[in-house]
């Protein structure tokens, strides 16, 4: 478009300005430990007021009164001040202007704050006389984007979701609460903001931008180029535009591509991280660590309070060797931001440095923190075999060489733990198990079985249900985990792994009709209560992040989304998570007394009515979880005797027995409907599949294999369901 009059007479109007503000993630992978990636920053729309319209008229050459009237008409107007085109004084603001190519012009600004926040706050106060709920938008959106700089991210997104409701048809809450969940390594949970802002504001190429690094987040390279392509069209001088349309092109594989790109986004804006952050990227995709690492920390000293860019230096300086550089970067993004993966980074750079107790210290808190790191695992399983600890390295190299057969570490610690005279044996691939004879004693196995398995190529897990009378196995639904039967089998809740129902779930068996029936996306393992009327689940929605138990009361009718109240001890919510019941009402958990001295830890029981209960220990080690129940029978998981191993108990915690005994992971115990049989997973003979036994362990048997890509090293989080 030119800048000429249009054929209507009328000149063409300037079109909207978009600036920029918060830097914001994507998480490439790369060899080794996975860290996150380029990151691009938060957009606020600026509306420039329209330009005042400009009459052009046209005269007639062979008329004697249109002249006169006319010259008449121009005198009137200049005397009125029509043709006075000089700003109002209430618009002396520079007014924002965009070329016909998207270029966006240079702004001066303030000296008293670092360059990146300058560019912030002059973005956001560039409006020309903004009205009164304009300035105080643009009050908070500032707020928010000076708490994400300093890796707060809870009390943004609590900015940005008042914003949300309180403007719902305004784009740039929804992108700003997009990159803070981006910042923090949340982009599922950042999808559905990006999305919508996207629909807000389709023409602003930060929308686009913001939307493309979900995208590559989540694996989808298509719909990720494509947003990046269009955030360039929508503003070609567009420092994070080009950046997004980088990292993109990177992902491709397209390195040439993604420097030049890169290069571009440093060029446009000296100042913003997120082109040294990509830049970073595309030189260690080249081999070029060192350049990698002086781009990295040059976001560090753009972005000092934020915890990514430090992440992100520390697992660049691991991977180039340099241990020592590493902790000390790791250890500034934990101080700003603990993660699991920082930990896991400490851990492995510990490892290196063959300081064992350090680093089985912190990958011990990787995995309490809630991480999936297969490198996690296998530094574990090095680290303890190293130390002479086999019987938890067992547990460790088992769970890796399930998943990676070859994999290095875990080889060298089983090496160490088992060793073999033959080197060929050290890295065949495991060979199933002869499956126990079944005996007679194990009843005609009837009902269905409700299981998670890995999808690959998605990169989720999706729900299949077994019929044991037909032997046919059926994908339920996919993008959903911890799947849990009602009591008469008509239902299945579940933990919803797709991007637009993050939540708990709710639906018939066959996978139709699908509710969302919690509000947050921690909330999971939900477990019914015995007449089919109540949910119990855990989540760690709390800004401590402890996990805490909850019950919905009456989950009917399941149309809306509901809270759920905390279970309550005295004056103390209860910290636990993966609830059962019991057939009196009582909801089992896994959990700690923290009111003791020393702590108590363990399975433990509380009434599920409302109102304040005592706990009630039933079993005394911290790894017991997974309980299930079926009359005054306890089945439970736990690695109190080395590994993963099924054990039962009475009611009331009495008369322990371990019914599983072997090298391999067995868990997640599910009882028959009857009672007459307990089924559970175990990854024996490197095959994850769904084992059943008789209640005192006998008759032991693979029912059938998982398929798909079997189950994850955080297999410990999932559930197995069997009804009728």
């Amino acid at each position: 478009m030119t800048d000429g009059p249009e054929e209507s007479g009328i000149s063409a109007e300037p079109a909207e300005e978009y600036t920029t503000g918060i830097a914001g993630p994507s998480l490439l992978s790369s060899e080794g430990l996975q860290s996150p990636s380029p990151a691009s920053t938060l957009a606020e729309r600026q509306p420039a007021k329209k330009a005042r319209r400009r009459l052009v008229v046209g005269v007639n050459p062979g008329g004697v009164f249109l002249p006169l009237a006319l010259v008449c008409l121009v005198i009137y107007l200049v005397a009125t001040g029509w043709f006075d085109t000089s700003p109002h004084p209430a618009e002396q603001a520079e007014l924002p202007v965009v070329t016909s190519e998207g270029a966006t012009p240079t702004r001066p600004t303030p000296t008293a704050t670092p360059a990146f926040q300058q560019r912030v706050v002059a973005d956001l106060a560039a409006s020309p006389e903004p009205a009164s709920d304009d300035k105080e938008l643009v009050r908070r959106l500032d707020d928010a984007n000076l708490l994400i700089q300093r890796s707060r991210f809870e009390e943004a997104a609590g900015i940005y979701a008042g914003l949300v409701r309180e403007m719902p048809d305004d784009a740039r809450p929804q992108a700003g609460w997009a990159w803070a969940l981006l910042l923090d390594a949340l982009a599922e949970q950042a999808l559905p903001h990006a999305h919508q802002a996207m629909v807000l504001d389709p023409v602003n190429p930060e929308m686009a931008a913001v939307l493309s690094r979900v995208y590559l987040e989540l694996g989808d390279e298509t719909r990720a180029l494509g947003m990046a392509r269009s955030a360039v069209e929508n503003g070609r001088s567009h420092s994070r535009a080009h950046a997004a349309l980088a990292a993109a092109l990177l992902l491709q594989g397209d390195r040439a591509a993604a420097l030049r790109e890169a290069t571009l986004a440093a060029e446009l804006d000296a100042d913003d991280p997120e082109a040294y952050r990509v830049l970073a990227q595309v030189h260690e995709a080249n081999r070029d660590l060192p350049q990698a690492i002086a781009q990295l920390e040059q976001a560090t000293r753009l972005l000092p309070e934020l915890w990514l860019p430090h992440h992100e230096l520390g697992a660049a300086r691991l991977r180039a060797g340099d241990y020592g550089g590493s902790i000390a970067s790791f250890k500034r993004a934990l101080a700003l931001r603990p993660k699991a993966a920082t930990l896991a980074g400490i851990g492995a750079a510990y490892y290196h440095l063959g300081q064992d107790e350090e680093a089985r210290t912190y990958l011990e808190e990787s995995l309490a923190a809630g991480g999936r790191e297969a490198d996690s695992y296998a530094f574990l399983a090095a680290v303890n075999a190293r130390l002479g600890h086999c019987a938890e390295a067992r547990t460790f190299y088992q769970t890796v060489l399930a998943q990676s057969p070859r994999d290095a570490l875990a080889l060298g610690a089983r090496q160490k733990c088992e060793p073999s005279p033959s080197p060929v044996a050290q890295v065949a691939e495991p060979t199933p198990v002869p499956e126990e004879t079944v005996s007679p004693a194990l009843p005609q196995l009837t009902g269905r079985i409700a299981f998670p398995a890995w999808s690959q190529k998605q990169e989720r897990y999706d729900v299949y249900v077994a019929d044991l009378a037909s032997g046919q196995t059926s994908l339920v639904l996919e993008g959903v985990r911890q799947p849990a039967f009602s009591p008469d089998g008509r239902w299945l809740a579940g933990n919803g792994e797709r991007p637009e129902q993050m939540n708990l779930i709710l639906m018939p068996a066959d996978g139709s009709e699908l509710h969302e029936i919690t509000r947050y996306i921690e909330d999971a393992l939900p477990a019914w209560s015995p007449d089919g009327q109540s949910l119990a689940f855990s989540s760690n929605r709390s800004g401590d992040r402890q996990s805490r138990v909850y019950v919905i009361d009456n989950i009917w009718p399941a149309s809306t989304k509901e809270e759920g109240r905390v279970l309550r001890s005295d004056l103390y919510e209860v910290l636990g998570s993966f609830p059962t019941w019991t057939a009196d009402g009582e909801v089992v958990y896994s959990g700690c007394d923290f009111r003791a001295s020393p702590i108590r830890c363990g399975l433990y029981a509380l009434p599920a009515q409302p109102g304040e209960g005592e706990p009630r220990q039933l079993t005394d080690h911290p790894d017991d979880s997974a309980p299930d129940i079926h009359g005054n029978r306890l089945a439970f998981m736990s690695r109190r005797d080395g590994n993963w191993e099924i054990y039962v108990a009475d009611a009331t915690g009495g008369g322990l027995q371990r019914l599983t005994d072997n090298q391999a992971n067995d868990g997640l115990p599910t009882w028959s409907p009857d009672g007459q049989a307990i089924a559970f997973v175990s990854d024996r003979g490197g095959v994850w599949a769904v084992w059943v036994m008789s209640p005192d362990g006998s008759n032991g048997r693979k029912l059938f294999d998982i398929g798909a890509g079997g189950l994850l090293l955080d297999w410990q989080h999932e559930r197995i369901s069997w009804a009728p």
